[in-house]
């Protein structure tokens, strides 16, 4: 999988990003968040602040896709992960973070984090640390071509991560072994590590994973009768998560099923 397949960060830190209508939707909501942390208006005064948001929620929401939808054109690379809470454009939770290439299996990133990511009094949250980290690792290796979802996070508190100041975050995939993928980073600041992450993933695009998914698929649908799966999950089963595929709890009824092995029955159906 390339950088501009996983849908995140941009090919050069010379790119120019322009600020969306949807962006600035986002940083208006992020701003709202933010004074509500530090306001010291009356009751009345928040009850008809409140009203006010009420209607701008449903008119963002007239028309608006069913998460269901979403998930389905997620799942067929029709949509860009714009939902993500680390670095989703359309996801006000998201501080965001951007990141970029720094070498062919490595990441590089910044990110500023306000008060609404507070812990500890004017340091960041230990699990906002953990899912900028878990999101770098994750993105590094769509990046370097090692596909993949986290399996073990392990994460190293080294000091308190200052809040409201330009943080740096790297990332690198130092090794596939086999069905392995394992990826490190740390967020800086001022050249000083705050937090260090280390995740494995599972190899997705293993070719063993890759040949029991789609022979997986065949006996499915051979008995179904009829086509399950969208053609992108078909043509490209190892980047998709297990649960895009279809549910059946006993595929007796396939005949190619039964003529195999109760030992090759239970590797097809294994995750």
């Amino acid at each position: 999988m390339t950088q501009a397949e996983t849908g995140f960060g941009m090919p050069s830190p010379d790119d120019q990003h322009t600020v969306t209508a949807v962006e600035r939707v986002v940083q208006a909501g992020q701003r709202v968040a933010d004074a509500l942390l530090r306001t010291r208006l009356a009751e009345q005064d928040l009850l008809e602040a409140a009203n006010d948001l009420d209607a701008i929620a449903k008119r963002l929401g007239d028309g608006a896709l069913d998460h269901e939808a979403i998930v389905k054109e997620l799942l067929t690379w029709r949509r860009p992960p714009e939902h993500d809470p680390a670095a989703g454009r359309r996801n006000m939770m998201a501080p965001p973070l951007r990141l970029v290439g720094d070498g062919p299996n490595t990441m590089v990133g910044e990110v500023t984090l306000g008060y609404l990511y507070q812990g500890p009094p004017g340091h960041v949250h230990g699990g906002i640390s953990a899912m900028i980290l878990d999101h770098a690792l994750g993105v590094c290796n769509g990046y370097s071509g090692h596909a993949g979802v986290t399996g073990t996070l392990s994460m190293r508190y080294r000091r308190l991560t200052p809040l409201d100041v330009p943080l740096t975050v790297r990332a690198e995939c130092i090794d596939v072994d086999g069905r392995k993928i394992r990826t490190v980073g740390r967020i800086e600041y001022q050249g000083e590590t705050c937090v260090r992450g280390r995740t494995v993933h599972p190899a997705e695009g293993h070719p063993a994973r890759v040949m029991r998914l789609r022979q997986r698929t065949e006996l499915l649908e051979h008995a179904a009768g009829r086509r399950l799966l969208p053609p992108a999950i078909r043509e490209h089963p190892e980047r998709y998560p297990r649960n895009s595929f279809p549910a059946v709890s006993s595929p007796a009824g396939c005949p190619k099923f039964a003529l195999l092995s109760r030992r090759r029955r239970r590797t097809l159906l294994s995750p």
